[in-house]
């Protein structure tokens, strides 16, 4: 049933026509710039509180597993004090947290009438007499980390846009201030690896010299074995003037210059060698240092990646989107408004799929764990649901429904071996997808097989797993996706092989080492 204000004793906001003002200066707190969160979350709910005459305000952030909500401060108007540490749990509200992990906006003028809020009223509104509320969620990253919530008691109240968009800027504060801390970590890594490269350079140059100083004293003790041989030359030149009257003992005389000649062409080739091995080791070292410099480039571009945050303006148009008024739209503007919404979305993955490919290659390697193949499947089963309709989807976990691998890792791989599927499926038959898992000595495989258009292995197999390699100019792509999912197999030790044929479909066998 609809809320009808009417029949209510509503309560209006005051007026916010100086927000965009005050928003500024907010942002512009010492504590924001320092990405102190203890600090700024207080101020945070306690402005909000006293600005817009509401009850409690709060902020909440959201468990890693989503299986929580924990406040982090709330502000109560009326006793004038903050408390923290309050918890959420998923389990007692389920329809509240499908709701906030969908990045919806919770606006309950009535929270008894609310589809999302009827869960709290048993064993928390009734406690508080709480009558409205308005949760709002922030994100970190792109990514979301939790909500602001409004509850106001006593009296039903009407919350208006300009409320939400004041709390959504507040929300793009806090997710300020995350980034502030993400950065502070990410620059402390950078000086970490900066000190490291200083320290290895340092290792070189003292190796450099100590050669140098092999050089010199290898070039002393040759110059010494020249005057040595100069000695033995003239000797030799004595022995010759004497040999008539010593015929004897020259024979022995030549048997020794024999013996130090070809010491003489061993300490040669000895130095010929030598020569050789330095040359070598200053080559090596000409490497090395070009290696570090080519490794410090990069570091530097992914500092400038990660300085530019690009994921969080892509979430602030997607927020913003959200809360445009379709009821005043026409058809034409509203499919305008959801090609933005396309576009955006499509850009988004772009960037979730480059800051994976920068975080696999930089090493920052997840920890395993333990996971069952068929409860990831079926969670990727259920996000393609739609897409899937019309589509044979067999799956076979019987020899091996275990693994120990890095969850996100798999997620994103099965995640891209499907989305292809469905995006290259042939127009002429029903798609048929099926994914077995076997085990073969030490490995686990996984076997992902379709139906669909196929791939010229012929002309494109050493392309197959490229950056920005397409094969198929009918169907939109960026061709980042199997370079995704190779990338991410190698980092845990695994392979990825592929069988296709045009017309006919592919087959991929996904190899990873067997922990059980």
């Amino acid at each position: 049933m609809d809320f009808d204000p009417n029949k209510h004793s509503a309560i209006s906001p005051p007026s916010l026509s100086n927000s965009s003002e005050w928003l500024v200066n907010f942002k512009q707190l010492p504590e924001v710039s320092e990405g102190n969160l203890e600090k700024i979350l207080p101020i945070i709910t306690e402005t909000l509180s006293k600005n817009l005459q509401i009850s409690r305000v709060s902020v909440w952030e959201l468990s890693k597993n989503k299986n929580c909500l924990v406040c982090l401060d709330a502000y109560h108007l009326t006793e004038k004090k903050h408390t923290q540490g309050e918890i959420l749990r998923q389990e007692l509200f389920p329809r509240y947290f499908n709701a906030i992990i969908g990045n919806n906006i919770i606006k309950a003028d009535d929270v008894t009438r609310h589809p999302f809020t009827r869960e709290f009223i048993d064993n928390y509104f009734k406690m508080h007499d709480i009558k409205s509320m308005l949760d709002v969620p922030f994100y970190d990253d792109g990514i979301l980390k939790g909500v602001i919530c409004y509850e106001h008691l006593h009296a039903v109240r009407i919350w208006s846009n300009e409320e939400v968009m004041y709390t959504n800027c507040m929300g793009m504060i806090i997710s300020l201030v995350y980034e502030k801390i993400r950065l502070k970590l990410c620059y402390r890594e950078i000086q970490d690896l900066y000190t490291d490269a200083q320290i290895q350079n340092k290792k070189l140059q003292e190796q450099k010299s100590k050669i140098e100083n092999q050089t010199v004293i290898l070039q002393e003790q040759q110059a010494e074995i020249i005057s040595q041989n100069e000695e033995l030359r003239q000797q030799q030149e004595e022995m010759e003037a004497q040999s008539n009257l010593l015929a004897d003992q020259n024979f022995e005389l030549q048997k020794a210059q024999n013996i130090i000649n070809a010491q003489n062409e061993q300490l040669l080739n000895h130095n010929i060698v030598l020569e050789n091995k330095i040359f070598l080791r200053t080559k090596e070292l000409a490497e090395t240092n070009e290696e570090l410099i080519t490794h410090n480039h990069q570091l530097e571009q992914f500092a400038y990646i990660t300085a530019h945050n690009l994921r969080s303006p892509v979430a602030r148009i997607l927020g913003l989107v959200g809360l445009l008024n379709y009821e005043h739209l026409d058809n034409e503007n509203i499919q305008v408004i959801q090609h933005i919404i396309n576009c955006t979305t499509e850009l988004d993955r772009v960037i979730k799929d480059l800051n994976q490919i920068l975080e696999v290659k930089k090493g920052q390697q997840k920890p395993l764990e333990s996971i069952k193949l068929s409860e990831i499947w079926y969670n990727l089963c259920e996000e393609f649901r739609t897409e899937l309709k019309q589509v044979i989807v067999e799956c076979d976990f019987t020899e091996a429904n275990k693994i120990t691998i890095i969850k996100p890792y798999l997620e994103s791989i099965l995640h891209n071996l499907l989305s292809n599927a469905i995006k290259y499926q042939d127009k002429t038959r029903n798609l048929s997808i099926i994914l077995t898992t076997k085990i073969n000595q030490d490995k686990i495989e996984l076997i992902f097989k379709d139906n669909g258009i196929g791939i010229n292995l012929e002309k494109y197999k050493h392309k197959v797993f490229g950056l920005y390699q397409r094969f198929h100019a009918h169907v939109e792509g960026k061709g980042m996706g199997l370079y995704l999912v190779k990338t991410q197999i190698e980092s845990m030790g695994g392979k990825i092989n592929i069988e296709s044929e045009e017309g006919k479909g592919t087959t991929f066998v996904l190899s990873f080492p067997n922990f059980q």
